[in-house]
């Protein structure tokens, strides 16, 4: 299914090529914990939209997607959380949030 044409009450398997990703963040949640965060960039012929992964999945994706940033290789990610943005406050329509339980392939 192409990126523009995904909705915020679906949870398909994107692909897409990643263009961009960003530089891994640290900080304290609620409880006290070292929580871990970073986006990408993914773009197919349609669009492109930002995704975010969380503490575990960015233990297990974060040094991949350095790697695939370079490539340019086309890559499924599945299952996202979608989730609608209001116009005008990003130039991405819609962010696909993963955690643990997401799969990337190549």
């Amino acid at each position: 299914m192409p990126i523009e044409q995904l909705t915020m009450y679906q949870r398909p398997t994107v692909k897409g090529r990643v263009v961009s990703k960003d530089t891994l963040r640290e900080f304290a949640g609620r409880d006290g914990s070292t929580k871990k965060v970073f986006s990408i960039e993914i773009m197919d012929e349609s669009c492109d939209m930002k995704a975010t992964f969380w503490d575990k999945a960015v233990d297990k994706y974060y040094d991949l997607l350095e790697v695939l940033v370079h490539l340019r290789l086309l890559i499924s990610f599945s299952p996202p959380d979608l989730q609608s943005l209001f116009p005008g406050l990003d130039r991405h329509r819609i962010f696909l949030t993963f955690g643990f339980s997401c799969a990337c392939e190549c």
